[in-house]
């Protein structure tokens, strides 16, 4: 077992993912033992006011949103000037890997759990696709990078959509909206790509790559 590190409030072992901005480790609340996947920025990244208020949306964002295939944030803070989101962890595979373990076995993942796991983030997409404001107008909400390594399937057999950290959304602060091209680019709309404006459809041709890629190994 990964020695723990404390952390404010948590205990951080193994890390399971690492970006520009910071790292994402597996962690546990001292206060109740909950697991989370804790996000942590880089020292450089919590001195950017950009990269702060981008988490701050994020947060909001996530918890705006209440779908079982989405997952939850249980957190937002910082400790000792370093900033970091928490949310719900999800003990599994992302779909990525998934795949790329059927190919290594000389296959692919059989038809009927890729079709179970692509309409589940259908569901979870419809559900963030429609949406509204307090005033009850659409937030036309747009995730901007639905990937297989944001698609989590846990050992249960649960599916979660991950990463609402560059989704778009009407109020939402023009760094993120038109004209500028954030998400993995195997998987964006010709229109994400050229940093055109956005709707729902984008995430759903982003899913279809995903769907192509499944079916044709």
């Amino acid at each position: 077992m990964a020695r723990l590190r404390p952390f404010g409030p948590y205990e951080l072992a193994e890390r399971v993912g690492v970006g520009s901005l910071g790292e994402v480790f597996r962690a546990f609340s001292r206060s109740g033992g909950q697991v989370v996947a804790l996000k942590r920025l880089s020292f450089n990244a919590s001195h950017d006011r950009e990269v702060i208020e981008t988490l701050r949306e994020e947060a909001q964002i996530s918890r705006s949103l209440d779908h079982p295939a989405i997952t939850k944030v249980t957190d937002i803070g910082q400790v000792d000037d370093i900033h970091y989101i928490a949310y719900e962890y999800v003990h599994g595979r992302d779909l990525r890997a998934l795949g790329e373990r059927a190919a290594k076995q000389g296959g692919e993942l059989p038809i009927d759990v890729a079709l179970h796991v692509i309409l589940r983030v259908c569901e979870a997409l419809a559900h963030a696709h429609g949406r509204c404001s307090a005033a009850g107008s659409p937030l036309g909400m747009v995730h901007r990078d639905v990937s297989p390594p944001n698609i989590m399937i846990s050992v249960d057999g649960e599916v979660k959509l991950l990463d609402f950290g560059i989704a778009w959304a009407e109020g939402r602060s023009a760094r993120t909206g038109e004209g500028q091209v954030k998400g993995t680019m195997g998987y964006m709309s010709p229109e994400q790509a050229a940093g055109g404006k956005l709707d729902a459809r984008s995430d759903i041709y982003s899913l279809g790559v995903c769907l192509w890629e499944l079916a044709a190994g």
